[in-house]
């Protein structure tokens, strides 16, 4: 089951059982995800460890992140908060996101508490009165978090030494050229060894990260105003018609389109 309610600049899912996500390890919005029931193994690009219910997941835009549930999936029990900038000041949601990824909470934890009180509001009030009680509920949130109420980070899981450098080689790189006899080359790895390691701790190739990490990084800042010409430069394509046709093949509009939608409100 699922439920989901959206407003401009919020979204709120709960869900039991199967997961609706598909391939999707990237996206432009805040994500606030606590796990109320089941385990799962979640992996970004900093740590790779199982977590258990009352933890709390904080992704910020344009990060890589996957869950892989690890026992029955209809034991997947799960709230996720969507928040997308223009919602609170641009430096309150980065220094709520900062330096925070994994943090354990109880079940009588007031951050928990506002969770169980959505999931109760679902069938309780109209969707209106709904989105009112998520934005008021969202904002409490998000300065809890901000000012570490109430929460234990966890310790963060090491990756392979390799894995790990290099995605953040990747990731530093990113506006450069970059393919695999590049890489094999510069961390004394075959290709098919540097394609095995990557893959075994990221669960996604390495050409597949590149270019999704490129294209989620090219949305975030058409968002933020810049030409579709100079956001294709800056994110490493190599020529605007192979920035065009990928970004709409993932988002399913044109870079143009997604710039002239913001700037339509300028």
């Amino acid at each position: 089951m699922k439920e989901y309610r959206s407003s401009q600049y919020i979204n709120f899912k709960y869900a039991k059982g199967k997961t609706d996500i598909y391939g999707r390890m990237f996206h432009d919005y805040y994500e606030i995800y606590l796990l109320l029931r089941g385990n799962a193994e979640f992996t970004n690009t900093h740590m790779k460890q199982t977590i258990v219910p009352f933890q709390m997941v904080l992704i910020p835009p344009g990060e890589y992140h996957q869950f892989v549930v690890n026992e029955n999936i209809d034991n997947y029990e799960r709230c996720v908060i969507n928040i997308y900038p223009g919602f609170l000041p641009l430096d309150i949601l980065k220094t709520a996101f900062c330096g925070k990824e994994l943090l354990t909470l109880s079940e009588s934890n007031r951050i928990t508490k506002h969770f169980t009180y959505l999931i109760e509001c679902l069938s309780g009030v109209d969707e209106n009165d709904f989105l009112h009680i998520l934005t008021a509920v969202a904002m409490d949130l998000i300065f809890l978090i901000k000012n570490g109420f109430e929460t234990q980070k966890a310790l963060n899981s090491n990756f392979n030494h390799i894995a790990f450098n290099l995605i953040s080689y990747i990731d530093e790189h990113l506006a450069e050229e970059i393919d695999l006899n590049m890489l094999a080359t510069r961390f004394l790895y075959s290709v098919s060894s540097l394609c095995h390691i990557f893959k075994s701790n990221f669960g996604i190739s390495i050409k597949k990260y590149i270019i999704q990490k490129r294209i989620n990084v090219a949305k975030i800042a058409l968002q933020r105003g810049e030409k579709p010409e100079e956001v294709s430069v800056k994110c490493g394509f190599s020529n605007y018609s192979t920035f065009y046709r990928d970004y709409k093949k993932y988002f399913g509009v044109t870079p143009s389109e997604t710039y002239i939608h913001k700037n339509a409100h300028l």
